[in-house]
């Protein structure tokens, strides 16, 4: 069936930059941006909400709940459910859908499947765009209203899943960096009786460097004096290797908040006598350069073939026993703005500016006692992201399988 048969085709419109208050609303406006940085099926939020008067000025069309976006350019591809009433920007091709025809997860589903066919529809030199009109004569298997129930509740529960995990892990990470703030920003860590530290008036010193008091027998150091660091690889991507690696981009630290999801990792063949010096050891921790400048994250899962790439800084504790508190250190200065005392990270993150970063160095008791309360917490996120990757293979070997019909549901 044609979607035109069982859809509306809503292209959208931009209210003019020149305007800036019909940029101060309450009428939801998605972007493609919005899209790529949610990474979720359901939508509700957006980064620009418009006004009444800049809705009426660009004569864009508001879409019901429950319609299906997808972007028509740069890049085609990325969907979603709206879960609230919408607009969008020129960048969409949305589908207000039908219900007595079509369910709309159904929709976003069978062309999650299709996308590349999609892709195909676009056309144009500067950047590829589908049209309108090629959307609307775009043909969709439709089978019975209840068989697309069916074969929805099927994904739906894997997709649950994930999610549930998804929020687990988010969890489990603020309880990481609460844990850090309460240790060694309060300074609340267990003294040997198990209590607070600082509120049991554990004895504090004043530090001139910092501006601050810090626990007693504490020292304070630039991160240049407790690890070394290396810029990744650069490579020509027509040269002639001999060894396969898989290779963390900077793409992987954008799509990550903490821990690395190795199961989306490129491979690459290069030179051994070039890439195996930026081999990633156990102990390191990665930065990114570009991106997100100053993202920090690790890889847990390390199968001892993993390279980094140019735009990503390895930082490699001196004392492997420092790994996970230096990790939370770098990730509480993540989109801070460089101080001399703060030690926090300029926009254009490099060696330089990451060794000027000043460190207070807890006792190895302390250290040790947090490294292993955050280890748990990391294996129970570890847990879930392998159970993720395992669930999101089976989701994606079964959604052909359904929608082609090579599997039936009652």
């Amino acid at each position: 069936m044609k979607v035109k048969e069982f859809a509306t085709v809503v292209s959208g419109a931009t209210p003019s930059s020149k305007c800036p208050e019909y940029y101060d609303g309450d009428i939801v406006w998605f972007t493609p941006k919005d899209l790529s940085d949610q990474g979720t099926k359901h939508v509700s939020h957006c980064e620009n909400y418009i006004t009444k008067a800049g809705f009426d000025s660009c004569s864009t069309t508001m879409l019901p709940a429950g319609s299906v976006l997808m972007s028509s350019r740069a890049p085609i591809g990325l969907l979603a459910i709206a879960d609230v009433p919408c607009c969008t920007n020129q960048g969409f091709k949305s589908f207000d859908i039908d219900r007595s025809k079509c369910d709309p997860e159904y929709l976003y589903y069978y062309l999650k499947l299709h996308i590349k066919e999609v892709e195909l529809l676009g056309s144009g030199t500067t950047f590829k765009e589908v049209s309108k009109e090629s959307v609307e004569n775009y043909d969709v298997a439709l089978p019975d209203l209840n068989v697309q129930h069916h074969i929805i509740s099927i994904l739906r529960d894997i997709d649950t899943i994930i999610a549930n995990n998804n929020a687990i892990c988010s969890n489990l990470e603020a309880m990481a960096k609460l844990l850090y703030d309460y240790w060694f920003v309060q300074f609340d860590f267990p003294d040997e009786n198990g209590k607070p530290y600082k509120s049991s008036g554990g004895k504090m010193v004043w530090n001139d460097e910092l501006k601050r008091e810090i626990p007693a027998g504490w020292e304070v150091k630039p991160l240049s004096d407790l690890c070394s660091f290396m810029n990744g690889i650069n490579y020509d991507k027509n040269e002639v290797g001999n060894k396969k690696y898989r290779i963390v981009n900077v793409r992987n630290i954008t799509a990550s908040s903490l821990l690395l999801d190795d199961s989306d990792f490129d491979e690459i063949v290069l030179k051994s006598s070039q890439a195996d010096r930026y081999l990633i050891a156990d102990n390191d921790i990665l930065i990114a350069r570009s991106g997100t400048p100053g993202a920090t994250r690790l890889l847990l899962n390390n199968d001892g073939n993993t390279i980094f790439c140019g735009f990503i800084i390895r930082c490699a504790p001196n004392d492997a026993a420092l790994r996970y508190y230096l990790t939370y250190v770098l990730k509480r200065l993540e989109g801070t703005t460089a101080t001399k005392t703060g030690g926090s990270i300029l926009q254009n993150v490099s060696q330089d500016t990451l060794g000027r970063v000043i460190v207070i160095v807890p006792n190895g008791t302390i250290t040790d006692s947090f490294t292993k309360r955050i280890e748990c917490l990391h294996s129970l996120m570890q847990n879930a992201m392998v159970e993720n990757q395992q669930l999101t293979s089976l989701r994606d070997f079964l959604l052909p399988m359904l929608m082609n019909g090579q599997v039936k549901v009652g």
